[in-house]
């Protein structure tokens, strides 16, 4: 009787469990961020391109999905992307540009802020634990 009663009161939670892990592939996720210069003004027109890559061979990577977005004049940027279930990893990730095409962020070193901390690199992978949901990821650039 006693295991009735605690399968009882687990089965509502087992199916929420079950619900909440089938709307990463239903809802949107969400990145947003901000993208700043070390002196905390804002960064206009950095590119970010926010994807999904499927891993076929240790050196054939495809592309599953790619959004690009710009920063705006107060440097804050928004990204939205149903994610396929077909996809290995998903990331946000700056581009630093070139010498041909530069974007504000060519000639300084990329930050990631990271867990209240800041780290660098161009490129933040998603947590599985976060697809469906918003994750904020802040940028700042530093001269080199």
């Amino acid at each position: 009787m006693k295991r009735r009663e605690v399968l009882t009161l687990l089965a509502p939670a087992l199916l929420l469990g079950a619900c909440k892990e089938s709307e990463k592939f239903t809802l949107p996720t969400i990145v947003t961020g901000k993208v700043t210069y070390e002196d905390g003004s804002p960064v206009e027109g950095a590119e970010l391109r926010f994807s999904g890559l499927k891993r076929h061979s240790l050196t054939n990577i495809s592309l599953v999905f790619e959004e690009t977005v710009y920063t705006d004049a107060s440097g804050k940027y928004s990204a939205s992307h149903v994610i396929p279930k077909e996809r290995d990893f998903v990331e946000i990730k700056m581009s630093e540009g070139s010498f041909d095409e530069p974007t504000p962020a060519y000639g300084y070193d990329v930050y990631l802020l990271v867990d209240g901390v800041y780290r660098r690199g161009l490129t933040y992978m998603i947590p599985y634990g976060n697809y469906g949901k918003t994750t904020t990821v802040d940028y700042e650039l530093r001269k080199k």
